[in-house]
């Protein structure tokens, strides 16, 4: 959630149970690439 808001994470964003798996819905914004990352986004 952001400002109290629940949002999607990009597809590309690994899911992490337990954990955040990204801060915004963007490929940018994932903790971690479900596949590869190019420069700051996830692919």
């Amino acid at each position: 959630a952001q400002g109290g808001e629940c949002f999607e994470c990009h597809p590309e964003c690994e899911r992490i149970e337990g954990n955040v798996t990204c801060n915004g819905s963007g490929a940018d914004t994932c903790t971690r690439c479900a596949h590869y990352r190019d420069g700051p986004h996830c692919v």
